[in-house]
């Protein structure tokens, strides 16, 4: 890898756990995104990777991918919960997949959401079979999922 501004190399190592999305309904990580854009008829996306977020009117911009062997809809469930673990925000919505892969850009529009760290869960259930997949956090660390864990902050004004 080579800093763009520096032209220093960097290498680094990591482990992936590759999951089977072959049958059924399954769901990827999420990723906070920074900005999106459409050029050319193609979404274009920068992810969020300090996962901070500076309050705004736009929403909590999000993207993953739900895999499907064939059509179906399925429920979205979206929960915010803060340092305390209360869930400060609940949102749902159903989704129709086709079969392969899907793309969803999520907003999610709550100006109630506070200052500080928070956790964003998302759970998928599977409406013609009548049951939910495990809750998809963020990463995989070991095997387990961690949430996606996010900073909500003020932007200050330059007097």
């Amino acid at each position: 890898m080579e800093d763009k501004d520096s032209r220093k190399e960097f290498s680094v190592d990591n482990n992936f756990t590759v999951r089977d999305f072959s049958s059924g309904v399954n769901i990827s990580d999420l990723m906070l995104i920074a900005k999106q854009e459409v050029i050319d008829g193609s979404n274009k996306i920068r992810p969020n990777v300090s996962k901070d977020i500076l309050v705004q009117r736009d929403g909590i911009q999000l993207f993953y991918e739900i895999y499907s062997d064939s059509s179906t809809d399925v429920l979205m469930d979206y929960s915010i919960t803060d340092n305390d673990e209360n869930v400060v925000h609940k949102q749902n919505e159903i989704i129709n997949l086709k079969a392969g892969t899907n793309q969803i850009f999520k907003t999610i529009k709550d100006s109630a959401l506070s200052l500080g760290s928070h956790k964003l869960l998302v759970s998928i259930f599977d409406l013609k079979v009548n049951s939910s997949l495990p809750p998809r956090k963020f990463l995989y660390q070991d095997g387990a999922a961690c949430p996606v864990m996010f900073r909500i902050w003020k932007k200050l004004l330059n007097r």
